[in-house]
């Protein structure tokens, strides 16, 4: 199920793109314009479809997607203690696409 947030209008007819394959399966409406901490701002509501939406169809609507982390442990050389790394979900993609 992927994830997306409405920051800038409550969830209505028009507000979000309708793909003929990939129709929403939920769609929420909040009461008030709330603090969502997957997406570090405030939002009116979320959809839920089966499979992703382009970034194009995303922005377009002005729509948010929640990020992905990945925490992993890293040992740091300088202070022989472990601890924590984050990888942020464009990173990820970045990787196994080689783009570094």
């Amino acid at each position: 199920m992927y994830r997306y947030y409405s920051t800038e209008r409550p969830v209505s007819i028009g507000t979000y793109p309708k793909v003929k394959d990939n129709k929403p399966v939920n769609i929420e409406n909040f009461d008030l314009k709330t603090y969502v901490d997957e997406i570090k701002c405030e939002a009116y509501g979320y959809l839920e479809y089966e499979k992703p939406l382009t970034s194009t169809q995303a922005a377009t609507y002005e729509l948010k997607e929640p990020k992905i982390y990945e925490a992993r442990p890293k040992f740091n050389r300088t202070s022989h203690k472990w601890g924590i790394a984050v990888k942020h979900d464009e990173m990820m993609a970045k990787e196994e696409k080689n783009e570094y």
